[in-house]
């Protein structure tokens, strides 16, 4: 965790360097953001493995049919401008 928090902090200072809306400025955004999503991937690996573990099947399937039911009922109350589309 430490390690992806003090690279994320490293890019985003060298961004702050960059003049905005230029091309270095957008590609480090974009490093930014892989990196954000890098770290963010493993961390949810590693939660949903050990919820995995100590779950059963049947807690797991109602908890994943409650997200989405909340994720519906959230998705429907955004302005389309904010909704992910993934």
């Amino acid at each position: 965790h430490e390690t992806h928090v003090a690279a994320v902090q490293k890019l985003t200072q060298a961004a702050g360097q960059l003049k905005p809306a230029t091309p270095e400025w957008r590609t480090s955004i974009g490093t930014i953001m892989d990196a954000l999503n890098k770290h963010v991937t493993d961390e949810e690996g590693q939660i949903f493995g050990l919820i995995d573990q100590v779950w059963g099947q049947p807690r797991l399937e109602e908890a994943g049919q409650r997200m989405q039911q909340m994720m519906g009922a959230a998705g429907s109350k955004q302005p389309a401008a904010t909704r992910r589309t993934r």
